[in-house]
């Protein structure tokens, strides 16, 4: 008898239960050819969750699951990436990125360089690696760490008022190249 009162008096719980339970999550599917984790992973990263969508709902959003894909492939310095999607019905829907990512844009020149004070200190150190030589491909990220790597050591060094003079990063994505200053 309790259970029967319990099942009334709350009517709506049941429903919304019964609701979320006809809805399953919509699948990505991300194909890279030729095969490259970094940037599928990245794509991935960027349209994130597609959320309880149904076929419909997936076609409006593919256009901007396109840009997302096409801003994640930039950032891994892929500039003329070819972006195409796909919406499959079914339970769940499926939207389907394929990209081509083409060629990337490669560092032409590196210049970093510590002004001032910090120039003398030795235990003060530039970012180095393959990724920030001239040749390497674009990865903003790699970019950004290292701005953050001088910032982080100007403040533990005492450098509380360091600044960058300069910081760019040039992109011609037709010439496929980039520059840092």
């Amino acid at each position: 008898m309790r259970l029967t009162q319990g099942l009334f008096r709350f009517p709506l719980a049941g429903l919304l239960c019964l609701s979320t339970a006809a809805f399953a999550e919509s699948q990505l599917s991300v194909r890279v050819t030729p095969a490259n984790a970094a940037l599928k992973a990245n794509i991935e990263a960027y349209v994130g969750s597609l959320g309880e969508r149904d076929e419909a709902a997936l076609q409006r959003f593919r256009r901007n699951a396109e840009a997302q894909a096409e801003k994640a492939a930039q950032a891994l310095g892929y500039f003329q990436a070819q972006i195409d999607s796909e919406v499959k019905d079914g339970k769940p829907p499926k939207l389907t990125l394929k990209v081509v990512p083409g060629e990337p844009v490669r560092l032409r020149q590196v210049n970093i360089q510590v002004l001032g004070e910090a120039a003398s200190l030795e235990s003060f150190r530039l970012p180095s690696g393959k990724q920030l030589k001239p040749g390497a491909k674009l990865n903003q990220g790699v970019y950004e760490d290292a701005k953050r790597l001088i910032q982080n050591q100007a403040s533990r060094y005492g450098f509380f008022q360091g600044r960058f003079s300069t910081q760019r990063l040039s992109i011609d994505p037709r010439a496929g190249i980039a520059d840092i200053d």
